[in-house]
Order: C-alpha cells, then structure tokens, then sequence
C-alpha cells in the first residue's frame, strides 16, 4: 500500500469509511475497461451479461470476456442463478456511486 492509501485509512472515523477506501483502491487498479463495467454495475441489484451489454454498448465486442473478470472479483456474489450482485458494498457506496460522472 502506498503511504497516501495508509493515511487516508488512518484518518477514517468508521469501518464503512475504511471500507469504501479500499474498495475505491481496488477498483482504480483494475484496468480502464473493467473499472468502466464494475462502476456501471455498481447499481443494480443484480446483473447478468445482458445488464453489461445493456449499460455499456461501447464494450459490446469484449463484453463477454469483461463479465467473465467482473465475476470473479472479490466483492462480486452470485445471486441467482447466472446472476451476480455487487451487493458486497452497495450499502458502503451508494450515496458516493450516485455522484460518480
């Protein structure tokens, strides 16, 4: 971890907060395009490979192999059958996704 990571983790007052941070570390390490489909499936409650091809038409020719990596992150959980939910840190980050451009 870099120090300016290690600071902010110090400096946090809740769990959640400390949570949200390495969580946004994680996600700002994965490449351009896998940053792209989690931050676009961050909101659902649950997705499928159709919610990505829906939500990012522009990613459409490695959509496939984009939900095959989003899948098997670390804050990705299988909802249903062929289904997946990132609900791992909705409640974490909902206020702070709704206001990501």
């Amino acid at each position: 971890m870099n120090s300016s990571l290690l600071e902010r983790l110090a400096t946090a007052s809740t769990d959640e907060e400390r949570t949200w941070i390495l969580t946004e570390s994680a996600i700002s390490s994965l490449a351009p395009e896998l940053q792209q489909v989690t931050w676009a499936l961050a909101i659902p409650h649950w997705v499928n490979l159709h919610t990505l091809e829906v939500l990012c038409p522009e990613l459409l020719d490695e959509a496939l192999e984009l939900y095959l990596k989003f899948i098997e992150l670390s804050f990705v959980e299988k909802f249903r059958e062929e289904a997946f939910s990132s609900i791992n840190w909705r409640t974490i980050g909902i206020k702070r996704l709704s206001f990501q451009t």
